[in-house]
């Protein structure tokens, strides 16, 4: 319920919407408790013959069911805004927060998780928030109404009829624990099957090549078929409430008659009354109904507000200072010292890394698989925080800086470059975040060795690449990434396996832009050919986590160590 009520406080922003549901809700109980009263009189002027009153509760009748038939719809049309504001506010919250949340998060969490909880889980939450108000608040009010107005008419008959109520509500309870922990249930399995269908997909050329298509169809059939059967319970259990609490109302309406109609023929009970007292026990299932649906779908919603807000909840495990330190004028001057760094803050990944890096070094740095080269340079961006020791740039510690002056000044080539599903002039424009000119990215983009085979396409510029830049073969893709970063324009640079997944030719081509990227820059190569490292200004050979030889290619190779015997075997020397 603390979950629930959290998202009630959503609703502040729109209170204005929420007046006019008020305005609505009591226009709708009122009219509903009226007709109690309407019968009576119609019932007493038919039995005394009086035409001209008849004729006017009669048109008294026809106002108030248009009275409420449009109360019900500004109660739903209302409440509807303010539910899917409510849900684009949510939404917005769960990415904003997503967006901040550091690697390591991505590192534990499965994309096609995080996808379900931000739709599926507020899609849920959404609908009950709507109900609260377009059916809870008017169905309670009426209930309550109509209960006041029944005792007033017959304390006997109300009093009787309210001992059934606990009936009603032990039996919802348990519903709702029922449904509740199948909906947890459902939600696990609806995220699964978004993993599932997120993977395979993100992964189709994987799933073709090894021919799995018929082992990924039988996993996605078998977690539907699990969905399927905690559905079926679902539907089973909620469907239940309806039958059995329809003969509750069936054994009042019996009882009613039962006792009211003794009374009327010993001429105890006026048969007006009688009418006015079954008009207020119609009135009651329909809203007992809605109450009950209500208070499970809550019980659902509820599953899901916990998942989203676990989301909402989660804190950056990397965070910028509340008053940082702007990075300007950089030189490109790193320093690492006394450097530890470990995920789990038990194993270390790295060890005791002491390294002077002076502005416009190419440091390489190589090792076997494992060895800590990718961690070493995605601590430089502050991608995750050193577990001891201190990284200086300039000598300004990192953690010291907004995260938009340092990251602003690095530039990052990755080995798998991911692009946006837009037009190549839009991610090459990616990594610039002040408007840029068309020329600029032209300039760039003939750096890059791109240019050429842009220009070869229809479109030019403004070539789709399709999803992850599909239409683009490996070497065009990243030569478009090498675009992105010269036009950035960095002082340091980070080059991940550049060239490693590249024919002969792509890679003679990429290796030029990547010359031109990398003068005057401050450059961190990590390369398992070492072909593309032998010009290095220093490289580092790391070995489980420690920096274990250091020295630019001939002195590696006269020291005769790990670095020699990996360039011997990579030459077959």
């Amino acid at each position: 319920m603390k979950s629930y009520l959290r998202i009630l406080s959503y609703f502040k922003k729109y209170w204005i919407y929420l007046v006019g549901v008020l305005f609505s809700t009591l226009f709708f109980t009122a009219s509903n408790i009226l007709l109690m009263p309407l019968v009576r009189n119609i019932t007493s002027a038919i039995q005394g013959g009086a035409t001209d009153n008849f004729h006017n509760w009669m048109i008294d009748g026809i106002l108030l069911f248009f009275l409420q038939s449009f109360s019900k719809y500004g109660q739903a049309y209302l409440m509807a805004i303010v539910g899917y504001k409510t849900l684009r506010d949510i939404r917005i919250q769960i990415y904003r927060n997503l967006q901040m949340l550091s690697l390591d998060f991505y590192a534990k969490w499965r994309v096609g998780e995080l996808i379900s909880r931000t739709t599926n889980d507020t899609n849920l939450v959404q609908n009950t928030t709507i109900d609260l108000f377009s059916k809870l608040l008017p169905n309670l009010l009426t209930v309550v109404g109509v209960l006041v107005y029944l005792f007033r008419i017959n304390f006997l008959f109300a009093a009787s009829m309210i001992t059934i109520i606990p009936l009603y509500t032990l039996f919802i309870g348990k519903v709702g624990i029922w449904l509740k922990f199948l909906t947890t249930k459902h939600r696990e399995k609806l995220a699964n099957m978004v993993v599932i269908l997120q993977e395979t997909l993100s992964n189709i050329r994987i799933v073709k090549s090894f021919t799995k298509e018929r082992h990924e169809i039988k996993k996605y059939v078998e977690e539907n078929n699990n969905n399927l059967r905690i559905e079926i319970q679902q539907v089973r259990i909620g469907e239940l409430k309806e039958p059995i609490m329809s003969f509750l109302n069936a054994l009042i309406v019996v009882f009613i008659f039962w006792i009211g109609g003794q009374q009327i023929i010993a001429g105890t009970l006026p048969p007006e009354k009688f009418a006015e007292f079954l008009t207020g026990i119609a009135l009651l299932p329909g809203p007992i109904l809605a109450i009950s649906q209500v208070y499970i779908n809550m019980q659902k919603s509820i599953v899901g507000a916990d998942r989203f807000f676990e989301l909402i909840d989660m804190k950056p495990s990397v965070k910028e200072k509340s008053n940082p330190i702007k990075l300007e004028n950089v030189k490109g001057e790193i320093k690492f010292i006394n450097v530890s760094f470990s995920y789990n803050k038990e194993d270390l990944i790295l060890k005791d890394i002491n390294l002077h890096v002076s502005p416009g070094e190419v440091i390489a740095i190589v090792g076997q698989s494992g060895a800590g080269k990718t961690t070493l340079i995605n601590l430089i961006p502050r991608f995750y925080d050193t577990t001891s020791g201190h990284l200086l740039i300039d000598n300004t510690n990192i953690k010291d800086l907004s995260f938009s002056s340092l990251r602003n000044n690095i530039g990052i080539v990755p080995q798998e470059t991911m692009l946006f599903n837009g037009s190549i002039l839009e991610n090459i424009m990616y990594g610039k975040n002040i408007a840029t000119k068309k020329e600029e990215v032209i300039t760039a983009a003939k750096a890059a060795n791109a240019h050429s085979f842009i220009s070869m396409f229809p479109d030019g510029y403004d070539t789709l690449v399709g999803d992850q830049g599909v239409r683009l073969s490996g070497g065009q893709k990243q030569r478009v990434a090498i675009a992105r970063a010269i036009l950035r324009n960095p002082k340091i640079l980070i080059l991940d396996e550049a060239t490693s997944s590249l024919d002969t030719e792509s890679e003679r081509l990429v290796q030029e832009a990547l010359e031109r990227l990398m003068a005057q820059r401050t450059t961190f190569v990590i390369a398992h050919r070492l072909s593309t490292v032998i010009h290095a200004t220093k490289i580092i050979v790391l070995k489980e986590g420690k920096i274990v030889e250091i020295g630019n290619h001939q002195e590696l190779i006269k020291k005769d160590g790990i670095y020699k015997n990996l360039y011997n075997l990579q030459f077959k020397i």
